[in-house]
């Protein structure tokens, strides 16, 4: 065990370990930046969707909102454009067109007999049943 150890220790260099930070820092904000994302995301969600609005169209929104806030603080914090040599309408269109997938991926979920509020409809539904039976 120790032989692997120290092999793989003799192949650390300053340089790749002051890569390796690099990368670590950019990972965190990233992460940081999608977590505030989906925050907005789900916020607009439940916001329009307590307002009756479909589902479908609440997660359209709600993940319209967060691609773009998503989009300016991975352009202004983590990535920031000059380095892609990009103009910075080409980076968004960019950006949004590798969103369509998670907006798709939201309809079929909405769509879905396991979405949660469809769960949730039918034990409250199950629930008023038994309490009507019980009168």
């Amino acid at each position: 065990m120790e032989s692997i150890l120290h092999s793989r220790s003799e192949h650390v260099t300053p340089d790749r370990l002051q890569a390796l930070l690099a990368m670590l820092s950019q990972l965190s904000r990233y992460s940081a930046a999608s977590a505030l994302a989906l925050v907005l995301d789900f916020t607009v969600y439940l916001v329009l969707t307590t307002g009756d609005m479909k589902p479908v169209f609440a997660g359209v929104l709600g993940y319209g909102a967060g691609l773009a806030l998503h989009f300016l603080l991975s352009s202004k914090f983590v990535f920031g454009a000059t380095p892609a040599n990009k103009a910075q309408t080409r980076l968004f269109g960019e950006f949004a067109l590798s969103g369509l997938a998670g907006i798709a991926r939201d309809v079929c979920l909405c769509r879905s007999p396991f979405h949660p509020r469809r769960l949730a409809g039918g034990a409250l539904r199950g629930n008023r049943r038994a309490r009507l039976k019980r009168q």
